[in-house]
């Protein structure tokens, strides 16, 4: 039996670049499903992507998906558009 000697350093670096892997890919995960919800509330609301896009960014309902990702993106579409509907009308202008 062979066994590899590694040094904590390799080891650590290994870890990190894992980690950086997993957070990269998190983050990615959050940008598709903010872009599945800006897909969805504009074909409920019949406006263009750009529109809805510059509505969230505006009323902050980026942020709050982002920062709900966890719990929202496990529920159903239709959740989803209900709690930006409701975000949307709480935090009005």
């Amino acid at each position: 039996m062979t066994s590899k000697n590694y040094n904590t350093t390799q080891i650590r670096k290994t870890e990190l670049s894992r980690y950086q892997s997993m957070s990269d890919n998190k983050q990615l995960a959050k940008l598709e499903f903010v872009s599945f919800c800006i897909e969805q509330y504009k074909m409920a609301t019949k406006q263009t992507g750009c529109k809805v896009e510059q509505l969230f960014q505006q009323r902050g309902v980026i942020d709050f998906l982002i920062d709900n990702y966890e719990v929202l993106h496990t529920q159903s579409a239709q959740f989803i558009q209900e709690e930006i509907v409701e975000y949307l009308n709480n935090h009005q202008q």
